[in-house]
């Protein structure tokens, strides 16, 4: 098996002792902080290098690279550039130190990396981008449609006062079209401020409430903003990598719309183990982009020609896209397209630990349940839970939450009743001494864990790795995790692109995962299982998930209405 040499992971390194060469370098990352990147030049596996003769020899100048994760794409892209060009990466901002360090490894240091940031407000990098100086180039996902997009003012209106009514939503209708204007959260002494633009002027605002005094009220106007620049000024660049491109599957998206404005030279190539997403619709864009000649641009005939349908009255053509006619005919049609399954390790003991939630905790779920449940007589009106509440059911499962009372979010505190938290501690005694990647799908409970496991062993075992935490945060707990003569053996990660995307190195030193919750994504659950089970590990998997059986952390009890209608008399609806 191909294996990452374990010093690659680690920090200020020169040489290994075994008299094997080690690129160092200096590079300043979105943080603007100088940091050392160390490691070693990789020959590409018998795979890739099929791969890249594949992608260079192809006539369209454009590839779709949809291998498994853990496969080395980083390594594909960054053999894929040349000196004396100008190239582009498009990348989420976790992965930029993966490819910052990786061409300046395969090249020696001969490609001078440069970062597009929001942190540059000269715009210096992209100067030298449009002026077309040789370099790679690196922007994230979203900076790159947000910089170029320009954001207009609006009006709207700022309302403070006092509810009678204590802890509870105050809600606003515009006058005009009786529809919701906004709703504002009242405090334990009944004071709410509300800031909303879908009302432009206070005498069309309309409170359903009781209010206790003045009602203090004025008329704002959002400042805008300019687009920092537009794409379509920048000189033809030679190559243009979008990693993890199912970023743009939203054909109506400012993404797709600002990679159209592009002007590529040489080489167009799109990377994600599932470039689509979770929908085979999603293909469409991005190829489109890749094979404007050879994609047809109509999308609706394309879906006429490659999907499965089923007649819908609600539709303006009478059909709803349900699916690809034949799995895997249209990718074989596709000029460059390539797939390489991961050589994944065998997972040595899976272990599904159900849990109970305390008393307390499933009277609030029970609660938050109950009102997403509609009934007419017997019969229950849920064929499916809206997203924003399967989401807040799964988190609840895992802990007895508070509600702030500012925002009517629910969030854990450090001392929540936990039957995840007591199962983390003791599968971190069962598999003692051993590092321990712990997934979970809440920001606020990955801290929770963390905080808990440090008390249990007096010291800085454990690090949440959140959105909460920087960047550069991240690319510390991750030294901290892979240096065995560190104390820290235990990352509570969030299953969001916290964790999943471009995170690599965790599998030098850990093989065991523990589970508190899934994405609803299927894309997010597959990339964190890839953080492990990728190529460098050299051990079996061992795998705990934990759930509250019968539950919305269940995919089929969130979406069987019959279950919902089993639990009427407990639910007393």
């Amino acid at each position: 098996m191909w294996a990452m040499p374990r010093e690659a992971a680690l920090p200020c390194l020169f040489s290994d002792g075994r008299g094997q060469r080690l690129w160092y370098s200096w590079w300043t990352n979105t943080t603007g902080k100088e940091e050392n990147v160390a490691g070693v030049r990789y020959e590409p596996d018998e795979q890739q290098r099929e791969s890249i003769h594949r992608i260079e020899a192809g006539e369209t100048g454009a590839a779709l690279v949809a291998s498994d994760t853990g496969t080395g794409k980083t390594l594909i892209g960054a053999e894929l550039l040349r000196p004396d060009e100008v190239s582009l990466i498009i990348a989420p901002l976790s992965t930029h130190a993966s490819w910052a360090e990786r061409i300046d490894l395969q090249h020696e240091g001969r490609i001078t990396v440069r970062f597009i940031s929001s942190k540059d407000k000269n715009n210096l990098a992209f100067k030298q981008l449009k002026d077309g100086v040789p370099g790679a180039y690196i922007i994230g996902t979203e900076f790159f449609y947000i910089s170029a997009t320009k954001v207009p003012s609006k009006s709207g209106v700022e309302v403070c006062g006092t509810s009678a009514i204590h802890k509870s939503w105050v809600k606003f209708t515009d006058i005009r079209d009786g529809k919701v204007a906004g709703k504002a959260w009242a405090d334990e002494t009944g004071n709410f401020k509300l800031r909303t633009t879908k009302v432009d002027d206070v005498a069309y605002l309309s409170c359903e409430g009781v209010l206790q005094g003045d009602v203090r009220s004025e008329n704002y106007t959002t400042s805008g903003r300019k687009a920092r620049w537009a794409w379509s000024t920048v000189r033809t660049v030679d190559v243009v990598i979008l990693d993890e491109c199912h970023a743009a599957k939203n054909s109506k998206s400012k993404m797709f719309a600002h990679l159209k404005r592009l002007r590529v030279s040489r080489l167009k190539v799109g990377m994600s183990a599932t470039p689509g997403g979770d929908n085979f619709e999603g293909l469409w864009s991005i190829c489109r982009w890749l094979w404007p000649d050879h994609i047809d641009r109509s999308k609706y005939r394309w879906q006429v020609e490659w999907m499965r349908w089923d007649y819908d009255p609600y539709t303006s053509t009478g059909k709803k896209f349900v699916g690809e006619k034949n799995p895997g005919e249209f990718v074989r049609t596709l000029p460059c397209y390539i797939r390489t399954e991961a050589d994944r390790v065998p997972i040595e003991a899976w272990f599904r630990v159900p849990l109970e939630m305390t008393p307390a905790q499933k009277a609030q779920y029970d609660a938050m349940e109950r009102s997403g449940v509609a009934w007419l007589r017997d019969n229950p009106l849920v064929a499916d839970l809206p997203m924003v509440m399967k989401v807040r059911l799964r988190q609840m499962c895992l802990g007895e939450v508070a509600l702030d009372e500012s925002t009517g979010d629910i969030h854990f505190t450090n001392d929540c009743a936990s039957s995840f938290v007591d199962a983390a501690l003791k599968i971190s005694k069962r598999e003692a001494g051993k590092h321990i990647l712990y997934l979970t799908n809440s920001n606020s409970f990955a801290h929770v864990v963390a905080n808990r496991l440090n008390m249990y062993y007096g010291e800085r075992v454990a690090a949440a790795w959140t959105g909460s935490e920087s960047q550069g945060e991240r690319e510390g707990i991750k030294r901290d995790f892979i240096d065995t003569d560190n104390p820290l053996r235990y990352i509570v990660g969030t299953i969001t692109k916290a964790i999943p995307v471009g995170t690599d190195g965790l599998q030098t030193v850990c093989s065991t995962e523990v589970w508190m919750g899934k994405s609803l994504e299927s894309i997010i659950n597959e990339q964190g299982e890839g953080r492990l089970n990728r190529r460098g590990q050299n051990n079996s998997i061992t795998r705990y998930e934990l759930v509250v059986p019968e539950t919305a952390q269940e995919e089929e009890f969130a979406l069987d209405a019959r279950k919902f209608y089993a639990r009427r008399l407990e639910l007393d609806v």
